[in-house]
């Protein structure tokens, strides 16, 4: 089982993967050979670079702290006053919204190895990205789930939609063992990011749906759940989803996929919201058309991604049902990309200060239907 540091957050899409990735970023992560920490750096008593975390983690701060600083400047001369005082006037308060929970979906089969490059791009583009729309809000949380279900995890959690943290890290990830998430009173710095993105390479039947709908589900989020204190109702929900396979029934490599249709996930995920629409947003990196893909889904005779993990690049699938499902949220607040794209950076960019910045502005925490329907009833999704 291999170990990945992927994806994270608000869009931390991605700090990337921990077999076969370029760059530093992996410097002061654990390792046990040169091959763990990439072409540039080496294994050095036990750390990547020999950097232990407790060696990095006041510059890693400081440096967050500035980085955010930097992204605040910019947001302020690039919005339009005239349209970020609407939300403060209409609910009272200082902020664009009051709150974001910010969800991302990270498809952790071994396929998804050929996307670290572009992963890890986009990792150094995170804090000033994602401050642009979290510096104007109250608070925030962010947390990483597999689209199936990891070993390791708390007693009676390891099903799909727990949120994931590094625990083997040790004391650098230790604050997050029982609170599963970053939120505003943490530093928003890539060591703090690894301790959720550093996600296993899990089995290959990918559940992303219904991961999701797990995670943000009350069942989930009251008191004693997995995710405790996470998703919160009065908070917008942001959604990022990075998958290169459908969430199909019976696909060519002999599995299910998650329970329901598109429409019973858009009504399920509605449900926990509490029939709120205008909350949710999702951001989603797919496989397109294989007429039209530069990068046409292709599986070896046997069907099987785990005889190919040496293969270079075995393409995406197209992400059929997962657009359908898109396409019933309200007119912009789903964006949607290519994962076959060279770069993410224009898609997290576009997503992050159009899509989130309008919604959160927007956002209406009382627009609630406690009488929304359960489309559970007399279903097994």
């Amino acid at each position: 089982m291999r170990s990945r540091l992927a994806l994270a957050g608000v869009a931390p899409l991605a700090l990337a993967a921990a077999g076969c990735f370029t760059g530093t970023f992996a410097a002061g992560h654990p390792c046990q050979e040169d091959a763990d920490c990439g072409p540039q750096l080496a294994c050095q008593g036990g750390y990547c670079d020999g950097r232990r975390p407790s060696d990095d983690t006041t510059a890693s701060a400081s440096d967050g702290a500035s980085s955010t600083t930097d992204a605040t400047t910019s947001a302020t001369t690039e919005v339009d006053p005239s349209t970020s005082s609407t939300g403060a006037e209409t609910t009272g308060s200082p902020y664009l919204c009051d709150k974001i929970d910010v969800l991302v979906v990270l498809d952790s089969s071994n396929s998804m190895n050929q996307w670290d490059n572009q992963l890890f791009a986009l990792a150094s583009q995170f804090i000033s990205f994602a401050s642009t729309v979290l510096d104007q809000v109250g608070s925030y949380h962010i947390g990483v789930i597999s689209t199936s279900a990891l070993p390791e995890l708390p007693d009676d959690c390891e099903v799909p939609g727990t949120l994931w943290v590094d625990e083997l890290q040790g004391q650098l990830c230790a604050s997050y063992g029982e609170k599963r998430y970053i939120d505003e009173h943490d530093t928003l710095d890539v060591l703090n990011l690894g301790c959720l993105t550093r996600v296993e390479a899990d089995l290959d039947d990918e559940l992303p749906m219904h991961a999701m709908l797990q995670a943000v589900s009350s069942e989930f989020n009251d008191p004693g759940g997995c995710n405790e204190g996470f998703i919160r109702p009065d908070a917008l929900l942001v959604v990022m989803l990075l998958t290169d396979e459908d969430d199909d029934h019976a696909d060519e490599q002999g599995n299910n996929g998650s329970p329901g249709d598109p429409q019973f996930w858009y009504d399920k995920l509605l449900y926990h919201k509490r029939g709120n629409e205008e909350g949710i947003v999702v951001g989603a990196l797919l496989g397109e058309d294989p007429l039209d893909s530069s990068c046409p889904w292709m599986l070896p005779d046997d069907k099987s991604e785990k005889t190919v993990s040496t293969m270079l690049s075995i393409g995406a699938e197209e992400g059929v049902r997962v657009r359908q499902f898109l396409d019933r949220l309200p007119v912009g607040h789903a964006y949607v990309s290519s994962i076959c794209d060279d770069s993410y950076v224009n898609f997290f960019q576009q997503f992050y200060e159009n899509i989130v910045f309008d919604a959160c502005e927007d956002f209406d925490p009382l627009a609630t239907d406690p009488m929304v329907p359960d489309p559970t009833a007399g279903d097994t999704g």
